[in-house]
C-alpha cells in the first residue's frame, strides 16, 4: 500500500531573524564585555601591579567561595526559579561545623556533617519547590530566616575559633605560588 502524497505541500523551514553586526555587538552582553576591558585597561594604567600574576591569584581566591556559591544558582536561575537562602546555608553549616569542632569533633569530621547538613538543606529546598510544588522565592525566603536562626542558634554571637592549620591551609595556604583555594 503507498501513501498519496501532495505535491502542493510546502516545507517551512525557521531561519533566525537577521541581525546588523552594530545590532548583534550592541546587546547587553557585549556592552558588559567591553566594560569590564574598558576597566581593566583604567585599572592597568592607574596600578602597576594590576595585572601581575600574584594580584590576579588573590583576587580569585578571595571569590573562591562566593563562585562556589553562584555556580549552583546558575542551573536554579535557569529553571526560572530563585535560591535566598544560599548565603544563610553556608552561615548555618559554618556555624555547625564550628560547634562540633568546638565541642570536640575532629575537623575533618565537623566538616563533614556540615557538607551533610548543607546537602539536606538543599534537598529540603528542592523537595519544597519540585514535589510540593511552593513558589521557590516563598520557600527560601522562609529557609533563609530558618537556618539563619539555627545558625544563631548554634554559636550565637561567638566565632568558632582554634581550627588547626592543616584545616585553614585549604583556604589560606599556597601550593608553590598558586594558592589553595585557586588550586581546587
Amino acid at each position: 500500500m503507498t501513501t498519496p502524497t501532495n505535491s502542493s505541500q510546502k516545507v517551512v523551514t525557521f531561519q533566525p531573524p537577521q541581525r546588523s553586526l552594530a545590532t548583534t555587538f550592541l546587546r547587553w552582553e557585549w556592552l558588559l564585555v567591553a566594560l569590564i576591558i574598558v576597566v581593566s585597561i583604567i585599572n592597568t594604567i592607574l596600578s602597576p601591579f594590576f595585572l601581575q600574576a600574584n594580584n590576579l591569584f588573590r583576587t580569585a581566591s578571595d571569590f573562591m567561595e562566593l563562585g562556589l556559591m553562584m555556580l549552583p544558582m546558575v542551573f536554579i536561575i535557569i529553571t526560572g526559579n530563585i535560591d535566598l537562602s544560599v548565603a544563610s546555608t553556608l552561615g548555618m553549616c559554618a556555624s555547625f561545623m564550628g560547634w562540633l569542632f568546638n565541642n570536640g569533633w575532629n575537623i575533618w569530621a565537623a566538616a563533614g556533617a556540615a557538607l551533610v547538613l548543607g546537602g539536606l538543606a538543599g534537598f529540603l529546598n528542592g523537595y519544597l519547590v519540585a514535589r510540593v510544588r511552593l513558589p521557590s522565592l516563598v520557600v527560601t525566603l522562609g529557609t533563609f530566616a530558618f537556618y539563619r536562626g539555627i545558625a544563631y542558634v548554634l554559636l550565637g554571637d561567638q566565632a568558632a575559633r582554634g581550627y588547626p592549620a592543616s584545616f585553614t591551609y585549604l583556604g589560606q595556604g599556597k601550593l608553590g605560588a598558586t594558592p589553595v583555594p585557586f588550586s581546587l
